[in-house]
C-alpha cells in the first residue's frame, strides 16, 4: 500500500509537466486502495492536480486535457463501481483500521488528535525528521526556491495533510495505519534537509568554501543519521533470522486439542491463514488479544479460553512477581528469548493446573500427572481421563499408549483403551524432543465391565510398538507404570 501511495504521489508531481502520468497515477491510486482502503483519502489530490494542471495550461490545448481526463475519469468510476457495490470493501469494520478499539463513527479531530497521530508517524524516523522544520522555513530564500520545485512540494504536503487528516477522523491511530504517512513525512525531510544545505552554501560567497562544503555537510547529516542507520541495519538483519513462531504454529496444530486462545499482538495472526499464512490443518481461534493478568483466569476459563501465549518477559516477571498465578496454570511448551531468532519469546500454558501429580518413567518417558473426570465410578460407566508426559528423548520410532483397569495386585486386564498418546497422529513419540515441554494426552474413555464387582482397582498405562508388540521398561523392569487407584461402586 506505501509503495504504491509513493508511486501515486510521485506520479501526480510528474503530471504536472507531463499531463500523462496522471492516467498512471490513478492506476497506482487503485491497486494502494486494493490493498488497503485508506488510500482513498488520497483521492482528492488524485482529481485536483490535473484540474489545477489544466487550469495552468494555454487555454488552446485545455480542450484535449479534458478530453483525457474524462476517459481516465471513467476508469476510476468503474473502479469505485466495483470497490463499492460488487466487492465487500463497505462490510469493512472500522475498528479494522483501528489499532485499538473499534471506532463506529466519524468525528471531526481535535488538535491534539491530529498531532498525535503526526507524532505517530514522524517518531518512526527517528531524531532526523526535524531537520524538515528549518529546510522548509528557508524555502522563501531566493537560492532556495531556484532549487526547489514548487508545484511538486506542494502535492506531497497536501499528500500527507490528508492522509494525517481522514486517518484522524477515526482517532489517534496506531503505526500500521499512518505508514505512507510516515513515508510522505520522511520525503518532506528530504526536501527539508536538501533546504538546509542550500541555504547554508547560498551564504557562503566564496566559490572554494562551497566546493568543500557541500560534502561537508553531507558528511554531517550522514553522520547525525548513524543511530537510525544503525537501527535501520539492525532491523534488516533481524529480518533474516528464522522466526519460531512457525514452530509454534506446527506444535499447536500437531500436538494440542482445539480450543481458543489468548495472546499478546507478537501473536494475533499465527494461527491466521489470511493475515499470517498459516496453514495448518486444525484451526485456534483467538479469543483476544490481551494477556493474562488482565482478567482473573475464571473469566478466561467461563469464556471457553484453554490456551495461554505469553510473551518471554511477562512470563520471567510472572515468576518473580505472580507465582501463585502461573501455579493456575499448566507451562506447555517454551520458546525462551533467544538473538539468533527474529521473534521475541514466549511460553504457552493450558489455563487449567494438572489435577493430579503423579510419577514412574517407561523408557525416555516420564509421567508427570493426570486429570481424572469422575471417582469413584459404577459399572458400565466410562473413565475418562488425559495423561501428562514429559520426555527425555525421542522414542526409536512411534509407541502406542496402552490403558488397563486391573486388580490392586495383579495384571489382569479388566478394562482397557489403547491410541496414539496426543490427539494428532502426525506427533508420536519419534518426535518428543523437548525435555522441558509438558504433553497432555488426548481424551481416554475407558469402558468399565456392567458385571466388574464394586471395589478398588489400579490404572495402570505403559507404551508399546504397534509392530512388534514391544513395550517400554521402567527402570525396574516392569512395563507398567500405575497411575491412580479407582473406586467401583
Amino acid at each position: 500500500m506505501t509503495c504504491f501511495t509513493l508511486l501515486a504521489v510521485w506520479l501526480l508531481v510528474v503530471g504536472l509537466r507531463r499531463f500523462g502520468a496522471f492516467a498512471w497515477a490513478w492506476s497506482a491510486l487503485a491497486l494502494a486502495i486494493l490493498f488497503k482502503y485508506q488510500a482513498f483519502f488520497l483521492m482528492p489530490l488524485i482529481l485536483g492536480a490535473p484540474l489545477w494542471a489544466i487550469l495552468q495550461a494555454p487555454p488552446q490545448e485545455r480542450p484535449a486535457m479534458v478530453r483525457r481526463m474524462l476517459g481516465w475519469s471513467s476508469f476510476l468510476a468503474a473502479f469505485c463501481g466495483w470497490l463499492f457495490l460488487i466487492s465487500p470493501a463497505l462490510d469493512a469494520q472500522v475498528g479494522q483500521w483501528m489499532g485499538g478499539e473499534a471506532q463506529r463513527g466519524l468525528a471531526i479531530p481535535a488538535p491534539q488528535v491530529v498531532w498525535a497521530n503526526f507524532r505517530t508517524a514522524a517518531d518512526s524516523l527517528g531524531s532526523i525528521w526535524w531537520a524538515c522544520l528549518p529546510g522548509l522555513a528557508w524555502l522563501g530564500l531566493p537560492a532556495v526556491r531556484r532549487a526547489i520545485w514548487w508545484p511538486g512540494l506542494a502535492v506531497l504536503s497536501l499528500a500527507a495533510l490528508g492522509w494525517l487528516g481522514g486517518m484522524s477522523l477515526y482517532g489517534e491511530q496506531h503505526y500500521r495505519q499512518l505508514v505512507a504517512l510516515g513515508a510522505l513525512v520522511a520525503a518532506l525531510c528530504g526536501v527539508g534537509l536538501a533546504g538546509t544545505q542550500l541555504t547554508l552554501l547560498a551564504a557562503l560567497r566564496n566559490p572554494a568554501w562551497r566546493r568543500w562544503a557541500a560534502p561537508a555537510l553531507s558528511l554531517l547529516l550522514v553522520l547525525g543519521s548513524l543511530g537510525e542507520l544503525r537501527g535501520a541495519l539492525a532491523d534488516a538483519h533481524d529480518r533474516t533470522l528464522p522466526d519460531r513462531r512457525n514452530d509454534l504454529a506446527t506444535y499447536f496444530d500437531t500436538s494440542l486439542a482445539l480450543a481458543p486462545y489468548i495472546s499478546d499482538v507478537d501473536n494475533h495472526k499465527t494461527f491466521n491463514p489470511d493475515w499470517g499464512g498459516y496453514r495448518g490443518q486444525n484451526r485456534f481461534p483467538q479469543y483476544a488479544q490481551a494477556l493474562i493478568w488482565e482478567q482473573p483466569i475464571a473469566a478466561w476459563r467461563a469464556a471457553g479460553v484453554e490456551y495461554a501465549i505469553l510473551p518471554w518477559w511477562l512470563h520471567e516477571e510472572l515468576r518473580k512477581t505472580a507465582a501463585p498465578l502461573l501455579a493456575e496454570m499448566t507451562l506447555l511448551k517454551a520458546y525462551p528469548a533467544d538473538d539468533a531468532y527474529r521473534d521475541p519469546g514466549m511460553v504457552v500454558y493450558r489455563l487449567y493446573p494438572i489435577q493430579h501429580a503423579a510419577s514412574g518413567q517407561v523408557g525416555s518417558l516420564r509421567l508427570v500427572g493426570y486429570d481424572l473426570d469422575q471417582r469413584p465410578v459404577r459399572p458400565g460407566e466410562r473413565l475418562t481421563f488425559h495423561l501428562y508426559w514429559q520426555a527425555e528423548g525421542p522414542t526409536p520410532g512411534p509407541y502406542v499408549v496402552y490403558n488397563h483397569l486391573a486388580p490392586l495386585d495383579g495384571r489382569t486386564i479388566l478394562g482397557q483403551v489403547d491410541a496414539d498418546p496426543l490427539p494428532d497422529l502426525r506427533r508420536p513419540t519419534s518426535t518428543w524432543d523437548d525435555p522441558a515441554e509438558t504433553l497432555r494426552s488426548r481424551r481416554f474413555e475407558l469402558p468399565v465391565p456392567p458385571d466388574l464387582a464394586p471395589g478398588r482397582y489400579r490404572l495402570i498405562t505403559g507404551f508399546y510398538q504397534r509392530e512388534t508388540g514391544l513395550r517400554l521398561l521402567a527402570p525396574n523392569g516392569e512395563d507398567y507404570l500405575r497411575v491412580t487407584e479407582i473406586t467401583v461402586r
